[in-house]
């Protein structure tokens, strides 16, 4: 039964697919087509207006007394003779000419699909003839309406204001949308069988996919019992349902774990304040992320751990628990204390050096150890995004995903900060360089505002992009300038309760330069903290920021990469009145006209 509902599913989502690609194709194709043949009959309506008008013209002063009726029955006899020969449009278009005479609209040539030799009037205020009416109003243009046969067609109309006449080029709808309808049906038979097909393949290998599978979840369950990062699951009440083997060196073993809440297991009362945040953020129900606690091992040392979790739900939205990661920090607090130690020794060694040389030495250790990080990190994300991606089969179940899902978010993650460490390295010792050309502003911050929506989102905050002018653009590098803009709209979100807004917004300055702004609602800051924010790894908050990621690089960042464009930072903030960082650049990087042609990429050395 459960093979039959994955068939059906496959079926309806390769159908749907299948629909939207093809009936997009097609409309697509079907707008082009009527754009271009509404082209064609304006120039078609324009031109012959324009050659009766320069033909009545000649005829008003060289043919006056030498044809019956004068000049303007002259030029229209000679119209009249020349259309004998016209074949018409494709298959349904004609030329249709007319004045009017009283209340009614007279033809006075002939037409291609009835009335052939002597067109009946239509009066004025009738449904029919709607293009003729608007010419013999007066109106240039075109319109989709019914001729004077009622038939809806595509039309241009021009007046002919020298012989009161009006002209008329139109051609069928029908005739028009008849190749799309036919491709249409083509497409959908195509379909029909591509899915067939699809549905027989995929229930052919079914049960040999099933059977990997089950031999992927045992091989999943393996793994998670030997992660370095250890992964959990509890009920609705926060208690243990799954965790793994216990390190020999806790003093507690799995099963005692199972049905105790995360708060039973600390060395820290269970009614503490330390535990407040977490259950807070458990009778809400929603994620929470690095929150660190302390357990006591076997001889009574100190066991640091850090835990991330998320809520998770059955089919019909029903909370069932959380799952997510412990991550065993020992040895980490043990090397950033042993770090600290070796860090004052080596800032006493360096007072006796030259601070030029010594910053040099600190860059160049940077950027090393950040490559020899990246080298294993690239291999996480590879490997990790390629079963998330199910490049080599499908998971075992939604578990398996979700947690894999998580190794592959922390490695990014991580990795963003190495790259944040590079490249203020890169700054630091004079090697950032910039790629320099022209670009759009509205598409650079566009992008950067679509990096962060979705952690807005997740956060509740409103962000609101106000950067839309097309003509407005920049010279600079376009990617440090989208970094720029990431950095300070994701402190905006960070920084900003759930309900408040951040917006983004650019203005000319008076001397031609560019203001870029980054406003948000949120804590804000007084002096003392803002200095420490704009300090390279200084996170301003203390204990509050504990369950926030940060590297204390992304203001600093910033600040580099602005300067390194000739521009400065200005950072204005009030505890609890939000916070607003304002992006100057000089009027030299501002484009006067939009980018008909971008120039070609140039790079210079930043500063």
């Amino acid at each position: 039964m459960e093979e039959k509902r994955r068939v059906v599913l496959l079926a309806v989502i390769m159908t749907l697919i299948a629909a939207i690609v093809s009936g997009s194709a097609i409309g697509i194709l079907y707008f082009t087509a009527f754009e271009e043949r509404r082209a064609d009959l304006i120039r078609m309506a324009q031109s012959r207006a324009r050659l009766m008008e320069a033909v009545a013209r000649f005829d008003a002063q060289f043919s006056q007394s030498a044809f019956p009726g004068g000049a303007k029955a002259a030029t229209i006899a000679q119209i009249t003779e020349a259309h004998k020969n016209f074949q018409g449009i494709g298959q349904t278009g004609e030329f249709t000419l007319a004045r009017r005479e009283g209340n009614k609209i007279s033809f006075v040539l002939s037409h291609r699909h009835h009335d052939l030799d002597k067109p009946e009037a239509i009066p004025f205020a009738s449904d029919l003839a709607e293009p003729m009416r608007r010419a013999l109003g007066g109106k240039s243009g075109t319109v989709v309406g019914l001729d004077y046969r009622g038939v809806r067609v595509l039309a241009a109309h021009e007046p002919v204001s020298v012989l009161d006449l009006g002209i008329v080029a139109k051609i069928d709808l029908a005739e028009i949308r008849s190749p799309f309808i036919k491709a249409g049906g083509i497409v959908v038979i195509i379909a029909a069988f591509l899915v067939g097909l699809g549905c027989i393949f995929f229930f052919r290998i079914g049960n040999s996919i099933i059977e990997r599978i089950r031999e992927s979840e045992q091989r999943f369950r393996d793994f998670t019992d030997s992660a370095a990062d250890r992964f959990w699951e509890t009920d609705e009440d926060f208690r243990f349902t799954y965790i793994p083997a216990v390190r020999g060196t806790m003093s507690r073993t799995r099963e005692n774990l199972i049905g105790m809440t995360r708060w039973e297991t600390g060395s820290t009362d269970s009614n503490a304040d330390f535990w407040k945040p977490l259950r807070a953020a458990v009778a809400a129900r929603e994620e929470f992320r690095d929150f660190r606690y302390t357990l006591p091992d076997g001889q009574g040392n100190p066991f640091h751990l850090r835990i991330s979790g998320r809520p998770y739900f059955d089919d019909k939205g029903v909370f069932q628990g959380y799952r997510g990661t412990t991550v065993d920090e020992t040895p980490e607090v043990l090397a950033r204390q042993s770090a600290e130690t070796n860090r004052r020794r080596f800032a006493q060694s360096m007072d006796k050096l030259d601070a030029e040389t010594a910053n040099r030495t600190k860059s160049e250790f940077l950027a090393n150890m950040s490559h020899e990080l990246r080298r294993p990190l690239n291999a996480i994300i590879g490997f990790s995004s390629g079963l998330h991606d199910k490049i080599f089969g499908a998971m075992a179940n939604s578990k398996q995903q979700e947690y894999v899902g998580y190794v592959l978010e922390s490695a990014e993650h991580l990795l963003d900060l190495i790259n944040d460490v590079l490249d203020v390295s890169a700054i630091e010792s004079g090697e950032m360089e910039l790629r320099e050309a022209d670009f759009v502003l509205a598409e650079a911050a566009g992008g950067a505002v679509r990096m962060i929506m979705p952690r807005a989102e997740k956060s509740g905050v409103d962000l609101n992009n106000q950067i839309t002018d097309q003509t407005l653009a920049l010279h600079g590098d376009e990617l440090r300038i989208k970094q720029i803009l990431v950095n300070l709209l994701s402190n905006a979100v960070k920084f900003t309760p759930r309900g408040d807004r951040a917006d983004l917004s650019a203005e000319l300055v008076s001397d031609g330069g560019l203001k870029m702004t980054v406003t948000d609602t949120g804590t804000g800051m007084d002096a003392a903290t803002l200095e420490i924010a704009m300090m390279k790894f200084g996170r301003a908050g203390g204990s509050d920021l504990a369950g926030i990621e940060g590297s204390g690089l992304g203001l600093p960042l910033a600040k580099e990469l602005i300067e390194a464009h000739g521009g400065s930072l200005i950072i204005e903030s009030r505890p609890g009145a939000g916070t607003t960082a304002t992006v100057i650049l000089p009027a030299r990087r501002v484009l006067a006209q939009s980018l008909a042609a971008p120039h070609a990429g140039e790079t210079a050395k930043a500063g």
